[in-house]
């Protein structure tokens, strides 16, 4: 009947494709390594430069060289939507991790570029007939409501919003992470139903653990290099919603797998010490070997300190790591790895 292919004579079915955007990154990297080690799907990364030699060198050490070899490499770029459709076109699943961290006062600078990437990863969605898209959000899309919306235990669950035009919400970074989500949920709202896919949305909060990379930046281990090399002079009593990386990655494989996960936002925190208990159990191990680690407190300097209901994503199959877990295993990572070194007179 000229029908050869191996599903058609009872053989192995083909993997499915996951496009995941943002591979180089902290989360990203995690989040890829954890697919292909499932040995599930057919992985297709996004990149914003292949032919980068350092930066595909750091993934393929990341992932080891069989790992890697998996791996089909694609260059795509937010804020070029041609990109994002060539990346993603013929896909059945995609995860969309990449997304740009920091901070600003510039409200516009990051909330357009941040909606407008997002948006431009759910038509490709919806060109490509993908099933389900998981897609990286942020607790801070969740916590920031007007004062007088807070809940009156102040404990936050996924059925909370924040407000970008109440008071709270005004930083920049956080109206770009709510106003991201939420246009990703209303384009999947409005899509005929013939044309819909199943959303995820994964809500992490401030995110630590160990990097795969050697040579990793951003926020998460700048705040481990500064603590382990006496950097900071005082760390400060507010406190610290936080989430291990390993952890937020397999939400974001269970949130593809799991039938009860289709349009389900998924809070991550693991817990909500300060800065200085964060810092502690650093100290208490890297002290005594001659690093100048800093662990002295100052008074907390923000009266909000939000709480989040995790019980859905542990529902989901997500046993979140300890803190003081997640603090001691990212600094020796980083330690052995060589990216961050004791200072000569320590």
């Amino acid at each position: 009947m000229g029908c050869s292919s191996s599903a058609a004579a009872g053989g192995p079915r083909a993997k499915p494709t996951v496009t995941i955007t943002g591979i180089s990154g902290y989360l990203g990297s995690h989040v890829c390594k954890l697919y292909l080690e499932s040995g599930k799907y057919k992985v297709r990364g996004t990149v914003r430069n292949k032919d980068d030699e350092a930066k595909m060198a750091d993934l393929k050490e990341a992932f080891g060289e069989a790992l890697f070899a998996k791996l089909e490499l694609r260059n795509a770029d937010l804020m070029n939507a041609e990109s994002l459709m060539s990346a993603i076109e013929g896909s059945d699943y995609v995860v969309h991790v990449a997304s740009p961290f920091f901070f600003s006062d510039d409200r516009d600078s990051l909330v357009g570029p941040a909606v407008n990437g997002t948006t431009a990863v759910m038509k490709a969605c919806q060109a490509s007939k993908v099933k389900r898209c998981v897609v990286t959000s942020s607790c801070v899309s969740i916590a920031f409501c007007a004062v007088e919306d807070r809940p009156a235990d102040n404990i936050y669950n996924e059925s909370h919003w924040s407000n970008p035009d109440a008071e709270p919400c005004q930083n920049a970074y956080f109206a770009s992470k709510t106003l991201a989500e939420k246009a990703a949920w209303d384009f999947v709202e409005k899509l005929p139903v013939e044309e819909k896919f199943e959303l995820v949305t994964i809500c992490p909060s401030f995110i630590m653990g160990p990097p795969l990379k050697k040579n990793e930046s951003g926020s998460s281990v700048g705040f481990m290099k500064s603590v382990l090399l006496g950097q900071k002079e005082a760390l400060s009593a507010d406190t610290m919603q936080s989430v291990d990386v390993r952890d937020a990655a397999l939400a974001h494989l269970l949130a593809l797998q799991k039938k009860e996960a289709a349009g389900q936002r998924y809070i991550l925190n693991q817990g909500e010490p300060t800065w200085q208990e964060y810092a502690k159990p650093v100290a208490d191990k890297y002290k005594p070997l001659g690093w100048p680690v800093s662990d002295n407190e100052v008074e907390a300097s923000e009266e909000f300190h939000p709480k989040f209901d995790n019980s859905k994503a542990k529902k989901l199959g997500v046993k979140f790591t300890a803190w003081n877990k997640t603090v001691v295993d990212m600094a020796d990572a980083m330690v052995a790895s060589g990216a961050v070194v004791k200072p000569e007179s320590s």
